[in-house]
């Protein structure tokens, strides 16, 4: 009895994805599924990703959805746009970690990030919002930049993957990699971290406050999110 509230409980959303996987957590004893859903048309390519946990109460399955993590992103000639976790296009600032997630729009040279517009060029980077501008000039290897905010002014050169930079507080470094399939951002003053490595469907994304992994493993999919609040450890496999 019930499989079958259960099935007709999930009937309506089968009906519109394309993957579903039935996944079980060792570590909290609970299980549920995984819904994703493709969509895709023009040049534009999503992926909704649904978490719905399933509780029995009083006899009945209860599923309890989170809200959706997206994956968006559209490419053309002229302009690009990503939401997500892994951000490559934004130029360099010491307040911002490249490997957060938000949404990132961008048109030939313009466009912005979260709350943060900005203008990245051949010679000029620019980046600002209320109380808050980065200023960059660049030359091959070598970029030296201006920042003002609301609490501080911050004078830094950034040689390659190394950021040197002059604050209230002195002297500090942070360092910065990028490549196609990893990338690294560490700025200890700020407390920030950003780290991902990409290998097809599988990834490994760390950030300051939280680790976050997907390995397709044969037709197992085995995930973890380890946050402050929350630790999460679940194998799946796929039901339709």
């Amino acid at each position: 009895m019930k499989k079958v509230v259960l099935f007709f409980s999930l009937f309506p959303i089968l009906c519109f994805t394309h993957i579903i996987t039935y996944w079980v957590d060792p570590i909290n004893f609970s299980y549920g599924f995984y819904i994703d859903q493709n969509i895709e048309f023009w040049k534009i390519k999503a992926l909704l990703h649904y978490d719905l946990k399933v509780n029995w109460e009083q006899g009945f399955p209860v599923v309890l959805p989170k809200e959706p993590d997206i994956f968006f992103y559209l490419f053309s000639e002229y302009y690009s746009v990503e939401y997500g976790y892994f951000h490559r296009d934004i130029p360099f600032s010491v307040s911002v970690n490249p490997y957060e997630i938000g949404l990132n729009v961008r048109y030939g040279f313009a466009g912005f990030y979260n709350d943060l517009n900005y203008f990245s060029g051949n010679v000029v980077d620019l980046m600002f919002k209320e109380n808050f501008i980065n200023i960059g000039v660049k030359y091959k290897f070598l970029k030296i930049f201006f920042e003002k905010s609301f609490e501080q002014h911050i004078f830094g050169i950034q040689l390659k993957n190394v950021i040197c930079f002059y604050e209230d507080y002195g002297v500090k470094i942070a360092l910065y990699f990028q490549g196609d399939s990893f990338g690294f951002y560490f700025n200890p003053m700020y407390e920030k971290i950003g780290f991902v490595l990409l290998d097809g469907e599988n990834y490994l994304f760390v950030n300051q406050d939280e680790i976050f992994s997907s390995v397709k493993w044969g037709d197992l999919d085995v995930f973890g999110r380890f946050q402050k609040e929350e630790k999460r450890f679940s194998i799946g496999f796929k039901v339709w």
